[in-house]
């Protein structure tokens, strides 16, 4: 047997080179054997710290899962409804010219009013789409990433911008409906105190300045109309980048999942919306600025029964929709 001198003394220590050292591996298991203990627990240390800040830690992000997340993401989106829109909205060829008769000038003119005027509904509803949208994102509470920090600022910036227009909107309608009754009054008296024969050369100049202001605040109205609707055409790519992040941040998840289709289709909703608006408010632009190229009207008027019997009644009636904002008119 070995001595308690022999054992400690360095000839015999196992773990000094000694080429003289043949003592067993249990000898080296007896100094090894509380180093390799105290290396495991600070292993389990760290994962339970990393379990408690984080939760189970995401999936590997290989090929395969990029490619798997990427499907899944884009069945979502299919679901939702949320597709590239590459369809071009159709262009305006031009507005029949209006006739030659005086009366049926101004029945144009009133006309173009009142069609702007029936658009309050739909922007109503793109507003309220956009709102929609805007709350659904703070019940979802989404992966915190950087796309799904690019689609709440469109989100917002779509609210921000639904609601301006609709107060744009609103000062538009009171305006018209300013200038249209003075312009109605004048007209109505002339009509009543003049009989069949009359001149309306002021009353021709005064529509001429209304249609060319009109068209001036609808301008800055399309401006910002055709921002919101290109900022809305980020949302598809948008939406993809976001749903492959939170796939790789959270793997399987079907509350996050069904969260994310609810979202997207309401985004979907809204671009439609959007998309529906501009094609309509472009086209009634267009044809106001039509009408307004050639009012060519003729100042002596030999028949004012028309005068009385069409263009009177629908002046009353724009004045109305102008009244009300146009919200007693519904949207198809």
């Amino acid at each position: 047997g070995v001595s308690t001198q022999d054992a400690g003394s360095p000839e015999n220590d196992p773990l000094l080179p000694n080429k003289q050292n043949k003592t067993p591996d249990a000898a080296k298991w007896r100094y090894l054997g509380p180093a390799i203990g105290v290396g495991v627990l600070g292993l389990l240390i760290v994962l339970a710290v990393t379990f408690l800040k984080g939760g189970s830690q995401p999936p590997p992000q290989t090929p395969e899962v990029q490619s798997s997340c990427n499907r899944h993401v884009k069945e979502l989106l299919q679901q939702g409804g949320l597709v590239e829109q590459n369809k071009q909205m159709q262009e305006r060829q031009g507005a029949p010219q209006g006739q030659s008769k005086p009366a049926q000038k101004w029945e144009e003119a009133v006309q173009t009013i009142a069609a702007v005027g029936h658009l309050r509904a739909n922007l109503k509803s793109l507003k309220d789409t956009a709102e929609k949208a805007s709350n659904q994102i703070q019940n979802w509470s989404p992966v915190p990433g950087g796309s799904t920090r690019q689609w709440v600022k469109i989100t917002a910036r779509a609210v921000v911008a639904s609601q301006n227009l609709e107060t744009d909107f609103e000062g538009w309608c009171e305006t018209q409906h300013t200038t249209f009754n003075a312009l109605a009054k004048l007209l109505e008296k002339k009509v009543v105190s003049h009989g069949n024969v009359m001149n309306i050369a002021v009353e021709n100049k005064m529509l001429q300045r209304i249609m060319i202001t009109t068209l001036e605040s609808l301008q800055n109205m399309k401006t910002k109309l055709e921002g919101l609707q290109a900022d809305l055409t980020k949302m598809p790519a948008c939406a993809l980048h976001m749903g492959v992040e939170a796939c790789l941040k959270k793997g399987s998840n079907k509350h996050w999942a069904k969260g994310f289709t609810e979202q997207i289709a309401i985004a979907q909703d809204l671009t439609g919306r959007a998309s529906l608006f501009v094609y309509r408010f472009s086209n009634d632009y267009a044809n106001m600025k039509d009408v307004l190229n050639h009012l060519d009207i003729s100042n002596s008027i030999e028949d004012a029964h028309p005068f009385q019997t069409k263009v009177l009644p629908q002046l009353r009636q724009l004045l109305n929709l102008l009244d009300n904002h146009g919200e007693n008119v519904g949207t198809e």
